[in-house]
């Protein structure tokens, strides 16, 4: 979930083709600038298409130009269901839909396979292919892992929203419910929380280091506010495994660490004094509910996934992956800095450990799932699944 102004990759239509072929890029063409107003499977099924007969005719006679059409074409199909995942991430992060969970991973899943069909069928030759190919690999492996943090993060939020799906629908749907519900939190429910913290922590470290493997590529700069949020995560889950086994003084200290994180552009500064200041926490919970929504309203703008910048900002947080911080993280966060300080002064009495390189000394190793592709073959007629029947559209 890397917010990338790059794609769908714009369609040549400066070599002349075969009237039966032009037809079909005009059509791509289209699918790309029609953007938004067309939906994802539709557009991925043009450009199948498209790519259907591109490859029949270069497997007839081979041609650089075909090469490259079919190249920036699949990488766009890849890009289609790329996206259709992450929609359905967040229908099954808002809805509690285990379908959607299942549904996203293989979406997801999918258009690795067609960016690993690039490299077997050896049509990403040039240099500026190759790395595109290889960059996207890595970008939507990462988002696959992502995925399974997000998962994670959804069943800590359910765990404190309500057990059953429709108590955590109707308190996801009811912001005052939701601070109502996290003012009732007693101590055996922070404990409860914490039971699988340490492995969701886990998740987000691993996730981490996926991203290191983008440093020098062109996805390096979208994932500085990835890494931001994920550090924060991992802080906010281990302050939770600390403060269950009494160690208040690191467990504050992981919060601190995690508020420094967001206070690095992920969220306002009023945003930030309210994780700060948790004195008289009721009050604050209900009169600055407003304020806070309304600090979050320009941060919460939905993605456009085909919307390009004729000059592109410095990327910013994935504006999905920026509601969970206003909806959950930072009122769990206030909770937590509020209940941490009033143990530790009333019953520990521990010194705060606030050195950075300390508290990050103390991570656990990471770990991230193995992601494979599936498997698509070309045979010789029809671009499909491995397994699935020729000529049948997408979807």
């Amino acid at each position: 979930m890397l917010v990338n102004h790059d794609l769908p990759l714009e369609i040549s239509q400066k070599d002349e083709l075969p009237p039966d072929l032009s037809l079909l890029r005009k059509n791509a063409v289209l699918a790309v600038e029609q953007g938004h107003n067309s939906s994802l499977l539709n557009s991925f099924d043009v450009h199948l298409h498209f790519v259907n007969v591109l490859l029949r005719y270069n497997s007839e006679a081979p041609s650089p130009v075909l090469e490259d059409l079919a190249c920036v074409a699949i990488t766009n199909m890849a890009f289609f269901l790329q996206q259709v995942g992450e929609q359905l991430i967040q229908k099954a992060f808002t809805e509690d839909s285990k379908e959607a969970w299942a549904s996203s991973g293989l979406y997801n899943k999918k258009a690795i396979g067609l960016l690993q069909l690039l490299n077997n069928l050896e049509i990403a030759n040039s240099t500026h292919s190759l790395s595109l190919v290889q960059t996207y690999t890595k970008t939507w492996t990462l988002s696959q892992q992502l995925g399974v943090v997000m998962l994670s993060l959804s069943k800590l939020q359910s765990r404190v929203f309500g057990s059953t799906t429709k108590d955590s629908k109707y308190l996801k749907k009811n912001s005052s419910a939701r601070y109502d519900r996290l003012l009732e939190f007693q101590e055996s429910d922070l404990k409860d929380l914490a039971k699988s913290s340490l492995l969701y922590a886990r998740l987000c470290i691993g996730c981490r280091s996926s991203c290191s493997q983008l440093a020098n590529t062109s996805a390096a700069t979208a994932c500085e506010p990835l890494i931001q949020y994920l550090d924060s995560l991992t802080f906010i889950l281990l302050s939770l495994d600390y403060y269950k086994n009494d160690d208040c003084g690191v467990a504050i200290g992981m919060l601190e660490a995690a508020t420094d994180c967001l206070s690095g552009g992920l969220i306002t500064s009023k945003q930030l004094k309210l994780i700060q200041e948790t004195r008289k926490l009721k009050d604050r919970f209900s009169a600055k509910w407003n304020e806070l929504k309304s600090e979050s309203t320009g941060m919460r703008s939905k993605l456009n996934p085909f919307k390009k910048q004729s000059s592109p900002e410095q990327p910013g947080l994935h504006p999905f992956l920026q509601s969970t911080l206003n909806d959950f993280i930072i009122p769990l966060m206030m909770l937590l800095h509020y209940r941490y300080t009033k143990t530790n002064d009333k019953v520990f009495f521990q010194p705060i450990v606030r050195d950075r390189q300390t508290l990050r000394n103390s991570w656990p190793q990471g770990k991230a799932p193995e992601v494979a592709g599936t498997i698509w073959v070309f045979d010789g007629d029809n671009l499909r699944e491995a397994g699935e029947s020729a000529g049948n559209d997408y979807y």
